[in-house]
């Protein structure tokens, strides 16, 4: 909502907009009687421009000294743009259109698709992180599942590769990391960690996602019946593998872990992200799950901030 006061002239930035013109702007017929129609624009004597965000800034401080209550983080309507507003499909808390400066950042921390379209001059910065991938079981063959990617608008955090099951007696090879690109900041996802078969045998430890998921540990044991693995950490760590130590060298198992999801962060300037976009949250990969289980892998995560 637009709503235009009286023509008033512009002090020129950095002046402080005077109590004289926070007068008006407080008058009923000027303020917005809905909580959410927070944009407010002025024409100046010339009507060739609108106030700065700054200088709205600092009128908002004004008000408040004189007793005006300020329900919200200023969001600006500067010739025809709005910075911090973006829709989104489907709908996310029951909203499909989403300002960052009145809803606060949107995170996303379950697998999905969306659709997301960017006001007119949007600025921010999205991060993402892969799906995890999930850790083999015991006997070889019996394979986890890759996590999946997080992606976009050109942005990709990869999911984690799968571990393996090693079989009887081997020392269960770490699944790779996922692959970033596309971002200011592309790192990518840590590897499983490798098991590790012996009197006590241990399962490789479930990568980590950066910024995101920490390693989770391996299950580790001594005896029949072995430990499964573990889920990894959201959003983004790879399962960790079980393990079974014995006496009896035929007994001993230890898959390796699954993962980490890679991580990227990208941030736009004003105007730099334009059109529908579409916004992926990568899977998790399913652990094994075959007798002591390999950990599943936990789902990606996106945040628009």
């Amino acid at each position: 909502m637009i709503i235009d006061a009286p023509a008033i002239s512009v002090p020129a930035a950095p002046a402080i907009i005077r109590p004289a013109t926070a007068d008006l702007l407080l008058s009923p017929a000027y303020w917005p009687a809905d909580s959410r129609q927070r944009v407010l624009a002025f024409r100046d004597l010339r009507g060739a421009g609108r106030f700065s965000p700054d200088q709205i800034r600092e009128a908002a401080a004004i008000w408040k000294t004189k007793g005006a209550i300020i329900l919200f983080a200023p969001v600006f309507f500067i010739n025809g743009e709005l910075p911090r507003i973006f829709t989104i499909s489907p709908a996310v808390s029951g909203k499909t259109t989403w300002d960052l400066d009145v809803d606060g950042p949107l995170v996303l921390s379950q697998a999905g698709t969306w659709t997301v379209t960017p006001s007119s001059g949007f600025a921010g910065s999205v991060d993402l992180n892969g799906g995890g991938g999930g850790a083999g079981a015991f006997v070889s063959g019996n394979n986890g599942t890759a996590g999946t990617a997080s992606t976009f608008a050109g942005l990709s955090a990869g999911g984690g590769a799968r571990s393996t099951g090693p079989g009887a007696n081997v020392n269960g090879t770490g699944a790779a990391g996922g692959t970033a690109s596309g971002g200011d900041v592309n790192t990518n996802g840590g590897a499983g960690g490798n098991g590790s078969v012996g009197s006590t045998s241990t399962g490789g430890t479930g990568g980590a996602s950066p910024n995101g998921g920490a390693t989770v540990a391996g299950g580790s044991s001594s005896s029949i019946p072995g430990k499964a693995g573990t889920a990894g950490n959201g959003p983004g760590g790879g399962g960790s593998g079980g393990g079974q130590g014995s006496p009896q060298s035929s007994s001993r198992y230890a898959p390796g872990g699954g993962g980490g999801g890679a991580y990227v962060q990208k941030d736009y300037a004003k105007g730099a992200l334009t059109g529908t976009q579409s916004l992926v949250v990568g899977l998790g990969g399913a652990g094994n799950t075959a007798t002591y289980a390999g950990g599943n892998g936990a789902a990606g995560r996106a945040r628009i901030t």
